[in-house]
Formats: structure tokens, C-alpha cells, sequence
């Protein structure tokens, strides 16, 4: 995805917050999992090892289901992104391929004196 589309890398960490948020919210329930989430704290959120870190503190055992309810959630979003990013450079490609269908580079023809001459007579 870095050699496509090097900004969307950019977009990881926020979507991994994302993921954590909607994991505690899908697996706790929308009140515990939102408190969990500020319990995790917003500068945590974006960091796998220390949100784990923060989950694993919070529940000593147990954390194993919502830790692979965001690996899924990110790897889902991460598959989405690298879709959205694939259409695309689908796209780009395309447009680019048609530019050169259709000659790339415009081409002007010189059309003789005479033949406009006699296009003008005859019309």
C-alpha cells in the first residue's frame, strides 16, 4: 500500500483507533466499551502495543476475544483502504491508457492551400 497510495499509510493509526473503538463498543456493549475506550486514553488509541498494554491492564484475562475483534476490525479496514486505493490507481491507469489510445500527444495535420480552395468552390 506505501508504493500505491503513500498518504493512506498515514490513515493507519487513526484507523486502528477506530477499530478498538468499535471492537469495545461491538463486544462490551456501546456504555462499557465507550468506557473503556476513554479508560484507554486517546494517545493510546493509536498505538497497538500500548492499547493492548491498556487492554491487557484493564482485563488480566479475557482480553484475548476483544484483541482479536480489532485485529479483525483493522484488518477489515485496512482491506477496505487498500481496495479504495487499488479503484484508484485502476482509474489513473485507465485514463492514462485512453490518453494514449487516443494518441497521447495531439497531433495537428496541415491540410494543403489548394483542398481548402477547392472545398470553398465547391460548397
Amino acid at each position: 500500500m506505501n508504493a500505491l497510495v503513500p498518504e493512506a499509510v498515514a490513515q493507519l493509526p487513526v484507523l486502528f483507533a477506530k477499530s478498538v473503538a468499535n471492537a469495545c463498543t461491538s463486544v462490551l456493549g456501546a456504555g462499557p466499551g465507550e468506557a473503556l475506550v476513554r479508560r484507554i486514553g486517546d494517545h493510546n488509541l493509536m498505538i497497538p502495543a500500548q492499547a493492548y498494554g491498556r487492554i491487557d491492564a484493564f482485563f488480566s484475562t479475557g482480553s484475548d476475544m476483544l484483541k482479536e475483534a480489532i485485529r479483525q476490525d483493522f484488518r477489515d479496514g485496512v482491506h477496505r483502504l487498500y481496495k479504495i486505493a487499488m479503484n484508484v490507481e485502476s482509474k489513473s491507469l485507465s485514463a492514462d491508457m485512453a490518453g494514449d489510445a487516443l494518441g497521447g500527444v495531439a497531433v495537428r495535420v496541415r491540410v494543403p492551400l489548394t483542398s481548402r480552395r477547392y472545398r470553398a468552390a465547391s460548397i
